[in-house]
């Protein structure tokens, strides 16, 4: 079924999906998700995109035409001299992306979302990056960061706030293998009680927790123990030293040509609780969350969905674990709130 939209004296269509209905308040946005990628559809002007659902990032960009084939090459670009509602802004912007950055000019433009359409939203046209996106699903970024204003602009959440778009500044996610569904201005649905925590920065939905433990051992100091949640990232990332801890445990072992660690199948329903201590209280994935199970060649394999990152002085809860973990953002008062998805 296709829906016909009206920009700027120019029609075109979109795809429209059925799951998308409605609702006051709320909008339901219909995702893919590949292999833990998370990418939704979207149009500049006429131009159609698909963008990475990313809640690691404020920024909300697309591949501008001119952009270097080296990283950009068999993308959708956009090409602002196409488009009649286009206005410049004569400004620059840079956003980290792939442990590298994207930059480019900003511009202005209409853009439409299934259900939502915004008039002269800020974006950016990047044309340099490090970060080669040839061979990804998507074409560009929509950033659902906590920030109001970023590098480009007024955020695409703080647009649908001040459009009146959304009645609750808030939106959660709910998944399943190969598709999902993103609710801008719901919670969404849930077992139990959201056990709320306020971010300790104002960049990264990153919080504080007094512990994270596997079993009866504390995998991070409570003093520095931090988790981010960032829709960018595939699998739950962790500290080299607490991800040793937890390996050691686990008896994992090395994975040729990848940082991911394999363990015993046999011994994976003997494998304790990871339990995140947040707000008082606690949240647990089984063995059956962060254990991944794959039969290859009529053998079955088991990967952790857990792996060491270098640098980084927190843990980073990837799409994976959001399949598990109900995750809701609350952009009004700056705080993530936990519970365990349907």
């Amino acid at each position: 079924m296709q829906k016909l939209i009206l920009f700027s004296s120019i029609l075109f269509f979109i795809p429209f999906v059925c799951s998308s209905k409605f609702e006051r308040g709320t909008i339901k946005i219909p995702l893919k998700n590949y292999n833990d990628v998370l990418y939704t559809e979207i149009m500049v002007a006429s131009t159609a995109m698909r963008v990475l659902v990313n809640t690691g990032s404020s920024e909300f960009w697309v591949p501008g035409k001119g952009c270097d084939p080296s990283w950009c090459q068999g993308k959708r670009t956009f090409d602002c001299s196409k488009s009649r509602s286009y206005k410049p802004t004569n400004r620059t912007f840079v956003s980290e992306f792939g442990g590298s950055a994207v930059e480019g000019p900003v511009g202005m433009d209409d853009i439409g979302m299934f259900n939502v359409f915004i008039k002269a939203m800020e974006f950016g046209q990047a044309l340099k990056t490090r970060q080669s996106i040839m061979y990804l699903h998507y074409d560009g970024s929509l950033g659902l960061g906590p920030l109001a204003e970023s590098s480009v602009g007024i955020s695409f959440l703080q647009r649908l706030v001040d459009s009146k778009l959304i009645d609750t500044p808030v939106y959660s996610f709910s998944l399943e293998e190969k598709t999902g569904t993103l609710y801008l201005g719901s919670e969404g649905a849930y077992q139990g009680e959201l056990v709320w925590s306020r971010i300790v920065r104002d960049d990264r939905w990153q919080i504080k927790a007094e512990n994270i433990t596997l079993g009866d051992t504390a995998l991070c100091s409570p003093s520095t123990c931090q988790i981010e949640f960032n829709t960018a990232v595939e699998i739950t990332l962790a500290p080299p030293e607490d991800a040793t801890k937890l390996f050691t445990l686990l008896g994992a072992q090395d994975t040729q040509g990848s940082t991911i660690k394999s363990v015993d199948c046999k011994l994976v329903p003997s494998f304790p609780d990871l339990v995140f201590s947040v707000g008082g209280s606690e949240i647990s994935l089984t063995p059956a969350d962060y254990v991944t199970r794959q039969k290859m060649w009529k053998k079955e394999l088991c990967w952790l969905s857990i792996t060491a990152y270098e640098g980084i002085d927190r843990w980073v809860i990837g799409a994976t674990e959001h399949k598990t973990l109900h995750v809701v953002y609350d952009f009004g008062k700056k705080a993530v709130g936990l519970a365990h998805a349907l």
